[in-house]
């Protein structure tokens, strides 16, 4: 075969070797491209947004005593779907082990196959654990795969949980309050908790994350995980309240032990007021709840409405004096029924009525919801009759909840000045309920009724007590079966001569045969309370 021949073969050889080697590589390419478009078609963009949320602010006392604060814990979860094989089978071993150490509820064994499972199925939130404290939260973190952060395979996946968290537990729980997502129930806002929730709310912080696939020459993907946006939270603001919880867990203790084993009782309640400024230094509020067992379930001093009995007489005396400018209050016996019939009976029915309104009806600067109405039968009123002048003077034909009344002693002992009582500091409210005379002569005969009662009390009392049946629907005073509800209470102020607290506390019973057996208790509970180490440290501090 000649030179020239075999050169002309050897180069055709060449040249079908190159294009049988070109169309291969496009053979593979093509086949690869398929692949990795076959692969994208399972990897689809998506944007996403995500929230933070913002811390709750705290509620605390008037001497700063963290009433309700918020306790932070974690739940983990696992996308087991992320990572290379190799990464994974590597950090099994040590994943599992260290998971079993930290959080003693399964085996290293039982967490391998329990971790091999969710990987298998390529569980995305494959849960680990919840309600974890930071301490086990950064234990975790060292931990194999969850330590790396997730475009290297890692899939440690943390929400953050808020619980409040009362280090005072029941103490003045419902006056505390709370907040709840409830459709059915017509209010989900209660105390202070409900009354600023926007404030101790804050604002939540959101971002929006763009998770995109790009494909890469050679049939390989990346995975883009990005933040586009993202809105910092806002934490909320702190609330601080005018209670003493050291009072508070006085009157509490005192008032408990006093109705325990009282099986007809079933409220009761015992409020204490700054007489300088209105501020409520406590306000416990108790209830049965379907055991038997007395809790802070409902805002007793501002939700029960009932008949007050004689503590009403301040107010019958100074509503007569307003209709007749001649009546003098001075010696007054405002234990006397007949003296303040006495003293109704002359004053024109409307006037008398229309000044009790006036001194009764009062401002809702609490910050809570729930704040019962004075409620009084008045001339123009159908049940109106020949008796009913004398029935209101005598604390009947009338009803209001403790704090109005608790508002009434609160004015008398600064010298007739009335001033709104309040649980948030606020701008302050006065109103003129008395001239300084009336209030004097009103405060001597508060101090002659309370002498006998309150004798030994730590301090010089002036108030009253007082007891009434309270109304049964369609039943009046008293049920089929012969029995009477009742409402007993003791409000005044002390020291008599220089008050610094003004206090009520008022028990209610249930129908029964035998209900004066509570009356004594509102006095005794006070005369307890008054007579208290921490109360005479507030006394001391206040008049000082």
């Amino acid at each position: 075969m000649a030179k020239s021949t075999k050169i002309y073969i050897a180069c055709a050889s060449a040249v079908l070797a190159i294009i049988l080697g070109s169309e291969i590589f496009k053979t593979v390419r093509f086949r690869k491209y398929c692949e990795s478009t076959d692969a994208m078609k399972t990897h689809i963009d998506t944007v996403r947004s995500f929230s933070t949320q913002a811390r709750r602010g705290d509620i605390l006392d008037c001497k700063g005593n963290i009433l309700a604060t918020i306790d932070t814990v974690y739940n983990v979860h696992f996308d087991a779907a992320l990572g290379k094989d190799s990464v994974w089978v590597e950090a099994l071993p040590a994943l599992s082990t260290g998971l079993a150490e930290i959080l003693k509820d399964r085996t290293p064994s039982e967490y391998n196959s329990y971790l091999n499972k969710g990987r298998a199925a390529q569980r995305r939130y494959l849960e680990i654990c919840k309600d974890v404290g930071q301490s086990t939260l950064d234990s975790l973190k060292s931990l194999p795969l969850f330590n790396l952060p997730f475009s290297k395979g890692g899939g440690m996946i943390v929400e953050t949980i808020q619980k409040r968290v009362y280090p005072y537990g029941p103490l003045a729980r419902r006056t505390i309050g709370f907040v709840r997502n409830n459709p059915e129930l017509y209010n989900n806002h209660i105390g202070i908790e409900g009354s600023f929730n926007k404030a101790l709310s804050g604002k939540d912080g959101y971002g929006i994350i763009k998770d995109k696939h790009i494909r890469l020459p050679f049939g390989k993907i990346k995975h883009i995980h990005k933040a586009i946006k993202v809105v910092n939270s806002e934490n909320g603001e702190n609330v601080k309240i005018e209670l003493d919880i050291k009072m508070q867990a006085a009157a509490d203790s005192i008032l408990r032990a006093a109705i325990k084993g009282h099986k007809g009782i079933k409220g009761a309640c015992l409020m204490t007021v700054s007489t300088n400024s209105g501020a409520i230094r406590t306000m416990v509020n108790l209830t049965k709840d379907a055991h038997g067992v007395f809790g802070e379930y409902y805002n007793v001093s501002i939700g029960y409405g009932y008949e007050p009995g004689r503590i009403i007489a301040p107010a019958t005396a100074l509503a007569a004096a307003k209709c007749s400018s001649a009546l003098s209050l001075e010696g007054m016996d405002l234990t006397s029924r007949e003296a303040l019939a006495d003293m109704a009976c002359k004053c024109c029915p409307s006037a008398y009525c229309d000044s009790l309104k006036m001194m009764l009806h009062g401002e809702n600067s609490l910050g809570l919801e729930g704040l019962s109405s004075l409620k009084l039968v008045s001339p123009d009123d159908n049940s109106w009759s020949d008796n009913t002048l004398t029935s209101i003077a005598n604390g009947y034909s009338i009803m209001a909840p403790a704090i109005r009344w608790l508002a009434l002693y609160t004015a008398i002992a600064r010298d007739g000045d009335g001033i709104a009582m309040h649980l948030v500091d606020s701008p302050a409210y006065h109103y003129r309920l008395c001239s300084k005379e009336q209030a004097d002569a009103l405060a001597e005969s508060l101090k002659a009724a309370s002498a006998a009662r309150m004798s030994g009390t730590a301090y010089e009392m002036a108030g009253l007590t007082g007891s009434s049946f309270i109304a049964m629907p369609g039943a009046g005073y008293t049920d089929e079966y012969g029995r009477h509800a009742m409402q007993s209470s003791y409000a005044g102020f002390f020291p008599a001569d220089t008050p610094a607290f003004s206090i009520i506390c008022m028990v209610y019973s249930e129908p029964m045969t035998d209900s004066y057996t509570i009356t004594g208790i509102p006095s005794q509970v006070v005369k307890e309370f008054v007579s208290s180490s921490i109360v005479a440290e507030r006394v001391k501090e206040t008049l000082e």
